[in-house]
């Protein structure tokens, strides 16, 4: 069985990071949610749980260093104690962003 990619969306909590997060679940992948607001976060990873997605909420600061190192263990939990990080192609961007307007109409974001 092929393993499911994690990612991990900052601002998850609300508006592009919240449909970005929505869109990524829909297509199987496991979504970390960090945003400085515990509870928007928290409330992203309800519904995506609640569609039948995976998702953890990983609240805290990505400009302090120690809130990044406790996102990254955090993440680490959700993928099963992986150690690997990938950013996203910019040309996967691109293709991903028709559907986030898509998400966005959809979901009145």
């Amino acid at each position: 069985m092929e393993k499911k990619k994690t990612a991990i969306i900052t601002g998850g909590g609300q508006g592009m990071g919240k449909a970005c997060a929505l869109a990524l679940s829909e297509i199987g992948i496991k979504t970390v949610i960090n945003d400085l607001d515990e509870l928007k976060a928290q409330k992203t990873v309800d519904e995506i749980n609640n569609m039948g997605g995976e998702s953890i909420p990983a609240p805290g600061d990505v400009t302090s260093k120690s809130d990044i190192k406790k996102v990254l263990e955090t993440t680490e939990k959700l993928d099963g104690g992986e150690k690997s990080i990938s950013l996203l192609p910019q040309e996967k961007i691109s293709l991903l962003s028709g559907e986030f307007i898509i998400l966005q109409q959809k979901h009145g974001y």
